[in-house]
């Protein structure tokens, strides 16, 4: 069975995102799938983990323009020049990570059955990401896509309900982490703790500013963040807190092995989501660091583990939980998750049941 693996993605540097699609289109090859992964992308480098897979792309951006009207005809004419690349391979299926509306996609979605991956809830992100008129045409015609998909995966449970008007398969099926890539680090002997986040700037559910706040309050615990700089931030940092900017794994490595505990997204309230599996977490989870999870996680939900804290979901979930997290910390100083208890998270699991499910609604492909 042939699959286009479709996305809106740059492709040119290691991501949790383009990790994650790695691992997708890896697992889908090994079970029988013919995988080509067709994007658009910003840049026409392409990251080495991608060198054992078929690429097309096109670029987002046109190479010498400064203007808005160009850039957004570019994207739109692109796209469309994706998609007669798409079309001359003529797959049995698409799998699309849903973003929002293009005119070319949409008259693809007649052509081939799409199953699409559904990472968020749209609405909602869009109003914290974008202005009003971004918002207005994503609302005005992201049903004209989703009408249209022979079947949708969310990462979450709560998502399906989110997409309930939408009549086609669905299946939720958490973000998942091949563990394999990923060494079992020793736990460290740190005299102070020493916390780790994960996060990308100008991501306003990240929360980070809530860690700024809870290094000053927590003067004894040492904070490293990883993504964010100093420069994204319009207060002087606290000394016990370290802005290091963008790193690639091997950069950040070390800064992993020396952290007693990891924090996933802390604002998802902003959104609003309650339940979310983001993938920085599974690679917290991977290297075996002790995680807080400031909301509830699909595969958290009927699994419970003692290195795993979970805290509100709210605008104050760190300062208001200080006393709980001080006793967690400590607790889980210089320890470090067991890998098997958590290979519920690993994507030989996880896309296994995407494969599956793709099968089931094209059973004669």
């Amino acid at each position: 069975m042939k699959v286009a693996f479709l996305t809106r993605f740059d492709l040119s540097q290691e991501s949790g995102v383009l990790k994650k699609i790695v691992n997708q289109i890896k697992q889908w090859k090994s079970y029988g799938f013919e995988v080509v992964l067709f994007a658009q992308t910003h840049s026409p480098e392409i990251w080495a983990g991608l060198e054992d897979i078929e690429v097309q792309y096109v670029l987002s951006k046109p190479t010498n323009s400064n203007s808005k009207l160009n850039s957004l005809k570019h994207r739109f004419q692109s796209m469309s020049d994706l998609m007669n690349k798409l079309d001359d391979w003529r797959p049995d299926a698409v799998f699309y990570r849903f973003t929002t509306y293009y005119p070319s996609i949409s008259k693809m979605m007649n052509k081939y059955p799409f199953v699409l991956e559904i990472n968020t809830d749209d609405i909602q992100e869009y109003k914290l990401k974008f202005g009003f008129f971004k918002n207005f045409y994503h609302r005005t015609f992201r049903g004209v896509m989703l009408k249209k998909a022979k079947g949708m995966i969310t990462v979450t449970r709560d998502l399906i309900d989110k997409f309930d008007e939408f009549e086609c398969p669905k299946l939720a099926v958490a973000n998942s982490i091949d563990l394999s890539n990923f060494e079992e680090i020793p736990a460290p002997s740190n005299d102070r703790p020493r916390l780790v986040f994960i996060g990308t700037p100008n991501r306003a559910w990240h929360g980070v500013r809530k860690i700024l706040d809870f290094a000053r309050l927590r003067p004894q615990y040492d904070f490293d963040l990883i993504g964010p700089k100093s420069d994204d931030f319009d207060q002087s940092l606290p000394p016990n807190l370290y802005a290091h900017g963008y790193m690639q794994v091997e950069e950040y490595l070390p800064i992993m092995r020396r952290a007693d505990v990891a924090i996933g997204s802390l604002a998802f309230h902003m959104i609003p989501l309650e339940e979310a599996c983001p993938l920085k977490v599974r690679e917290y989870l991977a290297y075996g660091i002790p995680t807080i999870l400031p909301y509830m996680d699909t595969d958290f939900i009927d699994n419970q583990h003692s290195l795993v804290l979970q805290i509100p979901n709210t605008e104050n979930n760190l300062q208001g939980s200080a006393e709980i997290l001080d006793d967690f910390i400590l607790k889980v100083k210089g320890k470090r998750i067991n890998r098997a208890d958590i290979q519920f998270i690993d994507s030989s699991f996880k896309e296994k049941e995407k494969f599956e499910f793709i099968r089931s609604i094209f059973p004669d492909n």
